[in-house]
């Protein structure tokens, strides 16, 4: 789990993080920006999320698209990778936007996975603890969803300190 005893230096450019937590059995999670050699195994990842929860049906080009614009530009968000030992083990993309009504940056977690086998061992919990503390942006608040169904990530989110938020969300494609 992560604490602040345990985890190592961590170096922050907006949102892009270079450092370490620990999982609950005490095994060390790097977390480092997405290289374009990691996109194979994140696009695979991505598919795996969609495959376990999903909401709607999302084209591989899509993947390749975030993660191509995300590369090219850190101002518009960051995809994070998740190692244990050096093998990828989990992503997240985090998107930060300006909001009036937090006073500064709000960074959407838009997606956060972790690889099967090795979940139960608090990596996302230790993660999302991790971006609380480091704020990336400058970020005022977290924010994320989830589909309905998925109490698993509910009950995540609501043990690391996130709560339904009053507003409900409106989307119109362009």
């Amino acid at each position: 789990m992560y604490n602040e005893s345990v985890r190592e230096s961590v170096k922050v450019m907006n949102g892009s993080i270079d450092g370490s937590l620990y999982d609950n059995r005490g095994q060390r999670i790097t977390i480092r920006q997405c290289i374009e050699a990691d996109h194979g195994q994140i696009i695979s990842f991505m598919s795996s999320l969609y495959g376990e929860d999903p909401s709607e049906a999302v084209s591989e080009t899509h993947f390749i698209r975030t993660l191509q614009l995300l590369q090219d530009s850190d101002c518009r968000g960051v995809c994070h990778v998740l190692c244990e030992n050096e093998e990828l083990i989990g992503y997240s993309l985090l998107i930060p936007y300006l909001s009036n009504e937090f006073g500064g940056s709000v960074v959407f977690v838009d997606e956060l996975y972790v690889v099967p086998a090795r979940r139960r061992r608090g990596i996302a919990e230790a993660y999302l603890r991790f971006l609380k503390e480091v704020r990336p942006y400058d970020a005022r608040a977290l924010m994320l969803e989830t589909t309905t169904h998925n109490l698993n990530a509910a009950r995540l989110y609501s043990r690391v300190g996130f709560s339904v938020y009053k507003n409900q969300h409106w989307l119109m494609e362009c």
